[in-house]
């Protein structure tokens, strides 16, 4: 486990959490809408901007670490329209009831790269992101960690398998208005992109280092869980040319947790 430092607010399409999918009413099922009976997505857009707004209001640097935090990395998938699934995931000590959202952040050149968002619920204790990263469409070694917020902590995994396919495409999405973050969130995603609504299949097995003493998450792991998300898509430019980076862990402290999601580093404005 390390520390968290100050959030590197780098370019980034995977802290664009973008889990798409328009609007919505969890009675539906069309791609990127999840037919639960969770939250509407508007409902969880509207939680975590009040997160979002809340740490800013704290006014410390860590604070307003936080909040760029909850606001790139859960805030804009359900401010899209994305819905939250819920879901069961194995530990170390049995099951629990866990809750995210999927996204696949796309470039024109044929490189992309799957994220998956979960938290342990509202409160935000535990918060675990999964990558699997595709240069040209041939995968690598995936990565995944374990975030709290209260903590400052990040936990990066020892071990980590992910298995993540787009099940279905659906139509446009945008974002939703009215929220205290959205001239954020409009800026960071930039107009150079699209989405469209997706839905996933995920599959995913992480173990921690046995020092990090994560009692029951010291292994997690959940299979087939269809996830409501999004296909977030950038078109290279002479403009905005994408940087498509290495593959590389998740960082240790929040600032590289960021930068270890530079995927589409030209697709969206930098900070």
């Amino acid at each position: 486990m390390q520390t968290m430092g100050r959030i590197t607010r780098i370019v980034a399409l995977a802290s664009t959490a973008v889990l798409v999918g328009l609007a919505a009413c969890s009675s539906t099922s069309a791609p990127g809408v999840s037919g639960s009976t969770g939250p509407t997505a508007a409902q969880s857009a509207a939680h975590f901007d009040s997160l979002y707004q809340q740490y800013l209001a704290d006014g410390t640097a860590a604070d307003s670490d936080r909040a760029i935090f909850v606001v790139e990395e859960l805030e804009l998938p359900p401010a899209f329209g994305a819905t939250q699934k819920t879901f069961t995931v194995s530990t170390a000590n049995g099951s629990q009831t866990w809750y995210g959202f999927t996204f696949l952040a796309a470039l024109s050149t044929g490189d992309s790269s799957y994220f998956t968002v979960t938290y342990d619920g509202l409160s935000l204790n535990n918060i675990l992101i999964l990558e699997q990263y595709y240069p040209a469409g041939s995968a690598v070694e995936p990565s995944a960690a374990l975030v709290r917020l209260a903590a400052d902590s990040v936990y990066n995994d020892s071990v980590t398998t992910l298995s993540v396919s787009t099940t279905s495409l659906g139509a446009s999405c945008s974002l939703e208005s009215g929220l205290a973050a959205d001239t954020y969130l409009a800026d960071y995603v930039g107009s150079g992109t699209t989405c469209q609504f997706a839905d996933f299949s995920v599959s995913a097995s992480v173990a921690f280092p046995q020092a990090d003493n994560l009692g029951a998450l010291a292994t997690w792991s959940i299979s087939s869980v269809p996830f409501s998300g999004a296909r977030f898509y950038v078109t290279e430019s002479k403009e905005q040319r994408p940087v498509i980076h290495p593959p590389m862990k998740l960082a240790a402290t929040l600032g590289r947790l960021h930068s270890a999601h530079q995927l589409l580093h030209g697709g969206l404005r930098a900070r």
